[in-house]
């Protein structure tokens, strides 16, 4: 079934190659959509048994017990969880994984039109509906349409990828007719 097939009636067609470039836009703007209350509660946790395991060391009667060495291993553990988030370590280990997978190198053709949202790539074919897709961002860079009931779950648009110059102009009034949360990054 060939949903581009007769839908030229205002549609802007997007068309990309998913490369390592588009992974890492992509994944930028869903750490921007995390809410750092997790990492901050991980860090906060450590520091906090770091300094238990500090005050309970100083006792006499435990420096004998292995837990002695419990601050140090608490802060071995707390600089390794700060470098895999702040150094570049989690970056190189995320493009390393989408090498590996199968969205490396998969040209994706989209399809916004009045109807909704037409995707294809080399296995599949997909329309969701406008009513799919409550919630939609523009960056400086593209445009993300999240689907319903998945915070982070997303269709790219990058605007380089758009079909013609006025494609983004068109893009932007055709998702704010029909998407209510349309915001500006």
């Amino acid at each position: 079934m060939n949903y581009f097939h007769g839908m030229e009636r205002k549609s802007i067609i997007c068309s990309f190659v998913m490369t390592v470039e588009e992974y890492k836009t992509t994944q930028v703007l869903a750490r921007r959509l995390s809410p750092p209350y997790f990492q901050l509660g991980v860090v906060a946790f450590i520091i906090v048994l770091g300094l238990l395991g500090t005050f309970a060391s100083k006792a006499p009667s435990i420096r004998d017990d292995p837990g002695y060495y419990l601050p140090l291993s608490i802060f071995v553990f707390l600089v390794f969880y700060l470098a895999y988030q702040v150094l570049p370590v989690r970056a190189f280990c995320g493009t390393r994984a989408f090498r590996r997978s199968d969205l490396y190198n998969l040209e994706i053709t989209q399809k916004l039109s009045e109807e909704g949202l037409f995707s294809d790539d080399a296995d599949t074919q997909a329309l969701i509906k406008w009513s799919g897709m409550p919630r939609a961002l523009e960056t400086n860079v593209g445009f993300a349409l999240f689907r319903t009931g998945k915070k982070k779950t997303f269709f790219w648009f990058p605007k380089h990828a758009l079909s013609s110059p006025g494609a983004v102009d068109q893009c932007r009034a055709l998702i704010q007719e029909h998407i209510k949360d349309f915001r500006r990054l």
